[in-house]
């Protein structure tokens, strides 16, 4: 144990040290004799306790506590006991109020009471450093819960919105790309706003994930294939001046995680880096199968087990030690206005935190940073990568469908996409005009594809049931822009196919079929 003595009286200091080392000889013990080169001594290295003379001849122990005082946790650096020559109360009360754990009056001090003051204010510094780091905790939450608000009231109207624009930039990339003319112009314009509204949807998924607003699709997940997949992805985002070193371990267990979350992650940290790097560096990605023990866990705030680390560490200018505190905060940035919106790092961590690891940050000034992210193995055996749906060559057919949703543009469009490929298609625009045309039975109907929250009396979930009392075999399948806990009869919906808005035509098409198809 390292103590720190401010006093400028030589007996008193000698009687202290004398005092403490009869009770416990193992404790050092600096000394200061003036207000100065006690602050001095603070600021160059760390102490688990410091007395403070009241009077000494540069400063008074209280504008020494006014100088090293943290308004923000209500602290100062370590444990602190005031020293008096009288027992004013006065006195009591301004040292604690800045900072000060205990107060002892010098003519009654002892060796057991000298070890007894610094026990206790470890304890109540230990204590208050404990609610801080809960308060601090607390605000992270509400300002979680306050963008969950947020994100859940613009989701549905932003998502409708996403599906026209998306829907209808397709149809039109496709009819000006079967013509003759030289459209090259013309199709580079389709894709960039296609591109943008791709990018929009995205954003209205890692904002639902990040404000606990949609659940994670975690499934084991072999990080080293979805690096090896990105490989091209990573090269552009990272830049030409930047070097990228991947050391992935032969033999990687699977981690239970969001494939689309992780590759958003990955893709986040790499572009810190580059920024951190505008002169060029070097990038190491590095992953390893870790246990972690008790001690570990404490730093990292997780439970004690297997896990699955991934490391990205660059060569840029670091990050600087003052707020390395708030890299997870949302919207933090250092980044100039119109650059970084301050949610990447926190939907980052928050998505860490859901699958049950974490992320913990390494960094010097100079040295550059390293983000390690720990994902809990999982016990499942390792099976061939699924396709995903973008991947994949959109299948028609010749079934009928009758399409229900109230919005009329996505109504529009969404069977212009599925006349297209082949199908035959019924459209609706309430659950009332759908149930006419589901009791017509000379009308031929396979598949029901609703929305699910709609004007009216009746909802999707609930035509969806009237409509299987008319039709046993009829196939259903729901969409929705909504969040997950405003959608009514929600838990009725497991069996079913949900198709989230915005959807693509593509990731339509395939749905579709896969339901038609009984896959």
């Amino acid at each position: 144990m390292n103590i720190l003595i401010i006093d400028d009286d030589s007996t008193d200091l000698m009687r202290f040290t004398h005092m403490i080392h009869d009770v416990d000889p193992t404790i050092s013990i600096a000394e200061a004799r003036d207000g100065a080169c006690g602050i001095a001594a603070i600021e160059e290295k760390h102490y688990d306790c410091i007395f403070i003379d009241y009077f000494l001849p540069d400063f008074s122990g209280i504008e020494i506590l006014k100088k090293i005082y943290n308004s923000s946790t209500d602290l100062a650096p370590c444990p602190v006991v005031m020293l008096t020559g009288t027992g004013h109360e006065s006195v009591m009360m301004d040292a604690i109020r800045y900072g000060a754990q205990d107060y002892l009056v010098k003519r009654n001090i002892s060796g057991e009471s000298l070890i007894f003051a610094i026990k206790k204010a470890q304890y109540v510094f230990n204590l208050k450093s404990s609610q801080n780091e809960a308060k601090q905790k607390l605000s992270h939450f509400q300002k979680i819960e306050a963008l969950g608000r947020l994100t859940g009231g613009i989701a549905h109207d932003f998502n409708n919105i996403l599906t026209i624009i998306l829907g209808n930039t397709r149809l039109l990339h496709d009819k000006l790309s079967s013509t003759e003319q030289d459209i090259e112009y013309q199709l580079k314009k389709v894709e960039t706003i296609n591109n943008a509204a791709e990018r929009g949807a995205d954003l209205v998924q890692h904002l639902m994930v990040f404000s606990h607003q949609r659940e994670l699709k975690v499934v084991p997940t072999n990080i080293n294939t979805t690096l090896n997949e990105m490989q091209s992805l990573l090269r552009r985002t990272i830049g030409k001046t930047v070097t990228i070193v991947s050391k992935l371990s032969d033999v990687l267990w699977l981690a239970e995680l969001d494939t689309m979350q992780l590759e958003h992650m990955i893709i986040n940290i790499l572009a810190n880096a580059r920024d951190a790097m505008p002169d060029g560096g070097e990038v190491t990605i590095e992953t390893q199968n870790v246990i972690l023990d008790e001690g570990e866990v404490k730093i990292l705030n997780v439970h004690a087990g297997e896990y699955v680390r991934m490391s990205i560490s660059d060569t840029g200018f670091g990050i600087p030690e003052d707020i390395q505190s708030k890299i997870f905060d949302p919207f933090f940035t250092t980044k100039e206005v119109g650059k970084g919106t301050g949610l990447g790092m926190s939907i980052a961590y928050s998505f860490a935190k859901e699958c049950g690891g974490t992320i913990n940050l390494i960094s010097e000034k100079n040295q550059g940073s390293t983000f390690e992210v720990y994902f809990p193995k999982s016990n499942a055996k390792e099976e061939g990568n699924q396709k995903a749906v973008c991947d994949l060559v959109p299948i028609g057919g010749s079934e009928i469908i009758l399409v229900v949703e109230d919005e009329l543009e996505i109504n529009k469009v969404t069977s212009i996409i599925l006349g297209q490929y082949g199908y035959q298609v019924l459209q609706a625009s309430s659950a009332d005009e759908a149930l006419d045309i589901l009791m017509d039975d000379e009308q031929e109907i396979d598949l029901l594809f609703t929305d699910i929250v709609m004007p009216g009396d009746i909802n999707g979930v609930q035509l969806a049931a009237r409509a299987l009392v008319l039709r046993p075999e009829l196939n259903i399948m729901f969409t929705t822009g909504f969040i997950r806990e405003s959608i009514p009869d929600i838990n009725l919906l497991d069996e079913y196919t949900v198709l989230n808005k915005p959807y693509k035509p593509k990731g339509l098409l395939y749905q579709i079929r896969e339901v038609l198809d009984g896959s």
